[in-house]
C-alpha cells in the first residue's frame, strides 16, 4: 500500500511540474566556431527562467580538450574567470531574465580544436542537468583571406589537387587535426601533390599568397 501511495505521489509532482526544466537553453546546447589563430573568440549559450519563480544555476566542467599554448577561460554572469576553472555558481536570475555561460578562446602558435563541455543545472533541482558543448576550429593565422571556391582542393587517392585559382600561391602547408603541420612546400604553379605518407585522416591545407591566405579541408581515405 506504501509504495503505491509513493508511486502515485511521486506522478503528481511530475505533473505539477516539480522535476521539469526551469530554464531554457538559447541558441542550443552546443556551439562551434571557425576562428582565427591570435584573435580572440566567443562562443555564449545563455540560459533563459522559464519558471514563475527566481534560480540560480552551477555549473562543472566536464572535460576540456585543446592544443598546448591556448588561452581558453569562462565566464558566468558573476564574473570571468583567469582560467577553464572547475566549477561555479551563478547569480540568481529572475523569472523571465537570462544568464550566460560562455566560452573565450585564442588559439597560440598551434592550428587545431578546442572542445570544452560543462554540466549545467538549477542548484534546486541538481538531478537535471544539461552539458554545454563549445567547439573552436582554429585553422588561420588572422591575415586576409584568398576568397576560393570549396573546390579549389581536392583529395584523388595519395595526391592532392589546387585548381588554378590557388596554384599560383606562394606556398601550401597541410595541418592535421591536432594542429600539427605535417607538410610545407612552394607552389610555384604546381597542382598536384603527392600525400601517400599521409595516415587517412582530416586535413586542412593552408595556401599563402602574400599577406592573404585560404584554409582548404581535405579528407584522406
Amino acid at each position: 500500500m506504501f509504495q503505491k501511495v509513493t508511486f502515485s505521489a511521486i506522478c503528481f509532482l511530475i505533473s505539477l511540474g516539480v522535476f521539469s526544466q526551469s530554464y531554457s537553453l538559447t541558441p542550443n546546447d552546443s556551439l562551434t566556431a571557425d576562428a582565427y589563430r591570435e584573435d580572440l573568440t566567443t562562443l555564449t549559450i545563455n540560459q533563459i527562467n522559464t519558471s514563475s519563480d527566481s534560480i540560480t544555476l552551477k555549473w562543472k566542467k566536464v572535460s576540456a580538450t585543446y592544443p598546448a599554448n591556448w588561452d581558453l577561460t569562462v565566464c558566468d554572469n558573476r564574473i570571468c574567470y583567469g582560467s577553464l576553472v572547475d566549477s561555479g555558481t551563478m547569480v540568481k536570475i529572475a523569472s523571465g531574465e537570462s544568464a550566460l555561460l560562455l566560452i573565450h578562446c585564442t588559439g597560440h602558435v598551434n592550428y587545431g580544436t578546442a572542445i570544452v563541455r560543462y554540466a549545467l543545472w538549477d542548484a534546486a533541482n541538481p538531478a537535471v542537468k544539461d552539458t554545454l558543448t563549445y567547439i573552436f576550429n582554429v585553422t588561420l593565422t588572422g591575415i586576409s583571406a584568398i576568397t576560393v571556391e570549396k573546390s579549389a582542393a581536392w583529395c584523388i587517392g595519395n595526391t592532392l589537387y589546387l585548381n588554378e585559382d590557388i596554384s599560383h600561391s606562394d606556398a601550401i602547408s597541410i595541418i592535421d587535426q591536432s594542429g600539427r603541420e605535417v607538410y610545407r612546400s612552394s607552389v610555384n604553379n604546381q597542382s598536384a601533390f603527392d600525400i601517400s605518407d599521409f595516415a587517412p585522416s582530416i586535413y586542412y591545407a593552408q595556401i599563402q599568397n602574400g599577406t592573404k591566405a585560404a584554409c582548404i579541408k581535405f579528407i584522406k581515405q
